[in-house]
């Protein structure tokens, strides 16, 4: 079969696949597959691209990677293979306008101290998100009058973004034009923020800043990837000697961005396990099912 302009591990798998009489089609910026590790009457299985052109591949019925390999006759390194391809061009002079500023230290510290003297910011942090203020201190987060400021620091601790959040907003989230998008909280603070040593202890990686607030706000230490399409290979080593649980929302993308974070993480972590939304929950959430909607929940059932 046919795989233009595909890398090396997805062609080949999608090639193994097609042999396998398991009908692999275009879907999107993928494909979409019977899965040959069980009894598959339509397609469950998703392929597509990865970080270094490695080929991610998820099972919704719950197939391993492992699995869906073997089941075709390759091993799980065929994933990894990446493109060799003459060196790219030259990049030509951008006009592109510069990053905008970001906000100083007493701005930041500014927007703290309006959110903790602001009882209508913290009455919608806490109806709509379930936020506590000792979470949002811990937190640095802020309110610049419109939006919740959460400041993004990478691993030396310096501010490389600020996202303005904004529950039901449109959009939601907001960051600041032409910065880079990182990790939240850094997971080198994590301890500072709660106050709680992640020796031993699991920490969470979830899908979106919001959520590792929620997190936080239940008592589990978080992590927020920037996004569903915002995780970086090179970020896996932060997370150096943890004990990891993904749980990102439940949808296709959030899927697939656990699929990757178990590709990623492990040469890294002490432990690693994958969570889901069903397994959690003893019952089949909506789509985009995620941590804030399920801390809503939980303070629900307690009134």
């Amino acid at each position: 079969m046919a795989v233009l302009g595909s890398p090396p591990a997805v062609e080949r798998l999608v090639d193994a696949l097609d042999a396998a009489e398991c009908r692999p089609r275009r879907s999107g910026q993928g494909w979409l597959s019977l899965c040959p590790a069980h009894d598959d009457a339509s397609p469950s299985l998703s392929i597509r691209e990865g970080d270094d052109a490695r080929a991610l591949v998820h099972c919704f019925a719950g197939c391993t990677a492992g699995a869906v390999m073997a089941a075709v006759g390759l091993d799980i390194g065929a994933l990894f293979d990446r493109r060799q391809e003459e060196p790219a061009p030259r990049p030509r002079p951008s006009a592109a306008a510069p990053p905008a500023p970001l906000p100083n230290a007493a701005a930041l510290r500014g927007f703290e101290q309006r959110l903790h003297g602001s009882t209508e910011a913290l009455e919608l942090a806490r109806r709509s998100k379930g936020w506590t203020p000792s979470v949002l201190a811990g937190l640095d987060i802020g309110w610049d009058g419109q939006r919740f400021t959460l400041p993004i620091r990478d691993e030396r601790g310096e501010l490389v973004n600020v996202s303005r959040y904004l529950p039901g907003g449109r959009p939601k989230m907001l960051a600041v034009p032409g910065r880079p998008r990182n990790l939240f909280p850094a997971p080198e603070s994590i301890r500072e923020a709660l106050g709680v040593d992640t020796n031993g202890a699991d920490v969470y990686v979830v899908e979106g800043e919001p959520d590792a607030v929620s997190a936080m706000a239940c008592g589990l230490l978080a992590v927020a990837v920037p996004g569903s399409q915002g995780w970086r290979t090179g970020w896996a080593a932060r997370f150096a000697g943890m004990n990891v649980r993904v749980l990102t929302d439940h949808d296709e993308s959030g899927q697939l961005l656990a699929e990757q974070l178990c590709v990623d993480l492990p040469p890294h972590v002490q432990s690693l396990r994958r969570l889901s939304w069903p397994s959690v929950l003893g019952r089949e959430p909506p789509s985009g099912f995620d941590l804030g909607d399920w801390l809503l929940e939980r303070i629900g059932r307690e009134k």
